[in-house]
């Protein structure tokens, strides 16, 4: 599929309307402990002062001015040893804390949406990929900045085929209650939504195609794999 029969579909309004998914918040995994559970968040054990004093003494071969200068320096650093631990303590609370306001806030209706948005992109692929494939593909064109046009197009792209589908299930049952040149409209109608369908599935595969082959070149990078033919796309 060429990239210029897809080109003037792609939003020019990304910058004033981005997409809905847009972001690393709204890629449907926990927020919860993103921060907070990771080891850098993690505090050491707690030292308190006496263990610091325990095991320092005169060095035999500096003066006694110099002695008295690094304990004197110390002292001083150790002062505020146990303040600086508290404050540590509450800061990793408060990045929890903040986690859990921020899931409470997105609420389900993003959620919602993304689960539509990969229902149309199973449809779109005829049921081929797995969930857990399409999740993933899904967050990688919601993640990466350089793939935001094609996150837009598969948004637009989802809702359209979710409306044709919507007019084609009335239009079978208008077929189904009519007769003549009422049912050879409803069928027409339904005949017209179906072909509209096809072209915006395409339009999803390709988006899923971008995001799958943009997953599979950051899992070589990771590997340390080389592709000698990225310079050539």
């Amino acid at each position: 599929f060429e990239l210029e029969k897809i080109d003037p579909y792609f939003s020019e309004e990304l910058d004033s309307k981005p997409p809905v998914l847009a972001g690393e918040f709204c890629n449907g995994k926990p927020i919860l402990g993103m921060f907070s559970a990771r080891p850098v968040m993690a505090l050491p054990r707690r030292q308190f002062v006496a263990e610091f004093q325990s095991g320092a003494g005169n060095d035999p071969l500096a003066s006694g001015e110099e002695n008295a200068l690094w304990r004197e320096a110390l002292t001083l650093k150790l002062e505020g040893l146990d303040t600086i631990y508290l404050q540590t303590e509450d800061a990793v609370d408060f990045v929890m804390a903040a986690e859990e306001r921020a899931d409470m806030r997105r609420g389900p209706a993003v959620d919602d949406f993304r689960e539509r948005v990969i229902t149309q992109m199973d449809y779109a692929s005829d049921k081929i990929h797995l969930f857990e494939e399409l999740d993933e593909w899904l967050s990688v064109l919601q993640t990466d900045p350089k793939l935001l046009k094609w996150l837009n197009l598969l948004e637009r792209s989802a809702l359209k085929a979710e409306a044709l589908q919507a007019e084609m299930g009335l239009r079978v049952e208008e077929a189904d209650d009519y007769k003549g040149r009422a049912k050879e409209r409803a069928e027409e109608s339904y005949d017209k939504a179906f072909q509209r369908t096809r072209g915006l599935d395409t339009r999803m595969r390709a988006c899923i195609d971008t995001a799958r082959e943009a997953a599979d070149n950051a899992k070589e990078s990771d590997d340390g794999g080389f592709n000698p033919f990225k310079m050539f796309r």
